[in-house]
């Protein structure tokens, strides 16, 4: 019996494979932070520099910034002036009424008015600025400008607009209190400035109120005129039409209408209800006017006729009687005769009584008809009649209201005129300059903002471009980049392995493959010893016999992990077999100096045992199934029914058989493996392999479903002072780094890498 206790075994399912993390792994805020600050560390010079250069920058800005000047006027804006005349309404009401609402629109409304080109002109024409070169900013050290180009200037910028848009208005909140502003680097000229426009605001607030007043007074008398000529015109009118139509009698005339309209209407629905049921009558009796069988008979006009319902009743009567006359007697018997001749007679006399109905009913209806047509006639007349005394009433109404509404209109012009002419003498105002500017305040540059702005925003661009330079370096350098951003668990990190003389000598080669074997001691064998560790701590639930060791691509060093690792396995007592699965580039049979000429290829193709292709190595506990010839068919020799007695027999023999698989991405013989095999470890080359490729590498095992025990990291440089060496970061490789993964048949080995 084997032992395998050291491995476990994982099912096929992809999604719950071992050596993927789980989101909640990945997403762990302490984690995230970490790497977080790594990325900051490992740029710190870079993000020192950006930053002192943000600052130097700031600093420079400071130097050759002129200084600017804040003078501030407060004024007063009453929701409403003192009224003087009580009893009048003003035509221009200064302020605000008090509605929900009307005050954020009136003081905004303001705002924008001290702001205007209007309070701007009256400014410039006090203080004479219409020319000034100052205002304009023509005067600045440094500008060069003649004479003559600073004339043109001045013609041809619009002053008022130029003084308005530097003019200022903040709200003092919760009161009626407003603060003029306006900033110039010269400090007097800002105080003189402000308080002019204070004081040409509270002057066109007077001058708007006293020009619309006089304007409305002249607009106010010539529509009292207007008014006034409509009154006697609408007056005149009315008593014209008064005396043609005798206005007096239309009241009786009118009830009299309406009374007759009421008696028409009710007797023509009364004869439309009649005519109705004379309709139903003569169409339900209409097919009985020849009735020729009493039991088809279902009209109910006639099954409801009293003298019908009699003779059927006696029918009935004298039809039982009958009955039990022949039940009693022959047919020639002198009562069943009488009855029999009695029993005809009713019958005729039901059926003539039908037809009797059947033929009046039409009667009733042609004369329920003309009664309808003769109603409907005197009830046209009679709305003829109601539409043309309506037509007068509508006349007359049209004509008095017309007068009435002449009269109301001339009345309020006329007492709106009055007002008008006695508010245009009186004139207050709801404006007050509080408190005139007596000083200005220095407000730019702000030193300590634009200096304390300069470190934050430097220090923000330094830190971007510390993450967008970490991001651009596409290699895998870590194993915080295996875990943290593809989701891989991480189940040991290799360490380079000291080496001598030419990548491509094959003994450099065969001392890098056997380092573990001749160096037990080193912190390389430490490390393998760590890996095979971990895989023994995954393995607790089920004995996993087979393990695949691949890469994403070429030279990342998995030939050497499977030979250490196998050699780590073996040195804990148990019996291990390395296959040689890469049936492209074989090179295990010259690092272990055995022979080729029979191997995985030749056990496939032929058949046979397994101690007919199987050697043993040199290594204590390790046996070597190396590659033999090169197939030109390995991918389907790895795909074929055989391989699974192959397997059979290897998992039989053996306590965990390691197979040395071709990459991933170049050929298709390492998943052909992959979803047969008890686990998959890939190897990760630090500094060469990139992310891209291993999300490919993923992508591609995830598809046949193979259980991935996680991945290692090979080929780590060491620091001396800390940690593992992360080197500089440079351009990160591409899909096309993979080159051409085909036969050859002596190949070089190149940095002890297959």
């Amino acid at each position: 019996m084997k032992n395998h206790e050291d491995i476990g075994d994982y099912g096929a399912d992809f999604d719950h494979a071992p050596g993927l993390k789980t989101e909640q792994e990945t997403q762990s805020l302490i984690g995230q932070v970490l790497n977080q600050l790594q990325v900051v560390l490992r740029h710190k010079l870079l993000i020192l520099l950006v930053t002192a250069l943000g600052v130097a920058a700031g600093y420079y800005y400071l130097q050759h910034q002129q200084a600017i000047y804040r003078a501030t006027a407060k004024v007063m804006i009453d929701r409403s002036p003192p009224k003087i005349l009580s009893n009048v309404k003003e035509v221009v009401e200064l302020g605000t009424p008090m509605f929900f609402g009307t005050d954020a629109m009136y003081f905004q409304s303001q705002y924008e008015i001290i702001k205007s080109t209007d309070v701007a002109e009256r400014v410039l024409d006090r203080l004479g600025l219409w020319n000034s070169e100052h205002l304009l900013g023509l005067d600045k050290p440094g500008l060069e400008m003649t004479d003559e180009e600073k004339r043109e200037a001045i013609s041809e910028a619009h002053m008022p607009t130029v003084l308005a848009s530097r003019i200022e208005v903040r709200p003092i909140q919760k009161s009626m209190l407003v603060a003029i502003e306006f900033e110039d680097s010269d400090e007097e000229f800002a105080q003189t400035i402000v308080n002019a426009v204070a004081e040409a605001y509270k002057e066109q607030n007077i001058a708007h109120k006293k020009k619309t007043v006089t304007d409305a007074t002249e607009k106010l008398q010539e529509l009292a005129n207007d008014w006034k000529d409509k009154l006697d015109e609408a007056e005149e009118a009315v008593e014209k039409f008064e005396k043609e139509h005798s206005v007096g009698t239309i009241p009786n005339t009118r009830k009299a209408i309406d009374r007759r309209l009421e008696e028409l209407n009710s007797q023509l629905t009364k004869v439309s209800i009649d005519l109705s049921t004379l309709k139903a009558k003569v169409k339900s009796v209409a097919k009985f006017k020849k009735p020729k069988k009493l039991s088809g008979i279902n009209a109910g006009v006639i099954l409801q006729d009293p003298t019908v319902r009699t003779l059927k009743r006696q029918i009935f009567e004298l039809e039982s009687k009958l009955a039990g006359l022949k039940t009693r007697y022959m047919d020639k018997h002198p009562e069943v005769m009488e009855a029999s001749k009695k029993l005809k007679s009713l019958r005729r006399s039901v059926k003539q009584h039908i037809k009797d109905i059947a033929s009046v009913a039409p009667n009733d209806l042609r004369e329920a008809k003309n009664t309808e047509k003769d109603l409907k006639a005197k009830l046209e007349d009679a709305k003829k009649e109601e539409l043309r005394v309506a037509a007068i009433e509508r006349q007359y109404a049209e004509l008095v209201e017309l007068q009435k509404q002449a009269k109301l209109q001339y009345e309020d012009v006329h007492k709106r005129l009055v007002e008008t002419s006695m508010s245009v003498q009186v004139a207050t105002n709801n404006i007050r300059v509080i408190d005139p500017s007596v000083g200005a305040v220095q407000v730019r540059p702000r030193r300590l903002l634009v200096l304390g702005g300069s470190l934050v925003l430097a220090f923000l661009l330094a830190l971007i471009l510390a993450f967008l330079v970490e991001n651009a370096d596409i290699r895998i350098r870590s194993w915080s980049d295996l875990e943290d951003r593809l989701g891989f668990k991480v189940l040991g990190v290799l360490p380079v392995i000291a080496r001598e003389g030419k990548n491509n000598n094959p003994e450099d080669m065969r001392n890098r493959d056997f380092y573990m074997h001749l160096n037990p001691s080193s912190g390389v064998a430490e490390s393998y010893r760590t890996l095979r560790t971990n895989l023994l701590f995954m393995g607790t639930d089920r004995p996993l016999h087979t393990l695949l060791v691949t890469s994403a691509a070429p030279s990342e060093g998995k030939s050497t992990v499977a030979i250490n690792t196998a050699v780590s396995m073996a040195a804990s007592g148990k019996k291990i077999l390395l296959v040689e699965a890469d049936m492209r580039r074989p090179r295990l049979a010259k690092s272990f100096h055995l022979e080729d000429d029979r191997g995985l290829s030749t056990w496939l193709a032929v058949g046979g045992k397994g101690d007919e292709h199987i050697q043993a190595s040199s290594v204590p506990g390790v046996d070597l199934l190396v590659c033999g010839p090169i197939p030109p068919n390995p991918a389907e020799l790895l795909h074929s029914k055989r391989f699974e007695a192959v397997l059979a027999e290897m998992k039989e023999n053996y306590d965990t058989v390691i197979f040395d698989s071709p990459p991933v991405l170049p050929v298709a013989d390492s998943l052909s493996l992959a979803n047969r095999l008890d686990g998959c470890v890939i190897v990760v080359r630090a500094g060469r392999t990139t992310r891209h490729m291993l999300r490919d590498c993923k992508r591609q095992l995830m598809a046949v479903r193979a259980p991935v025990l996680g991945a290692v990291l090979n080929h780590q440089e060491q620091s001396k002072k800390r940690g593992y060496y992360r080197g500089k970061y440079g351009q990160g490789y591409g899909y096309g780094t993979y080159g051409a993964y085909g036969y050859r048949a002596n190949p070089v080995e190149g940095d002890g890498a297959s």
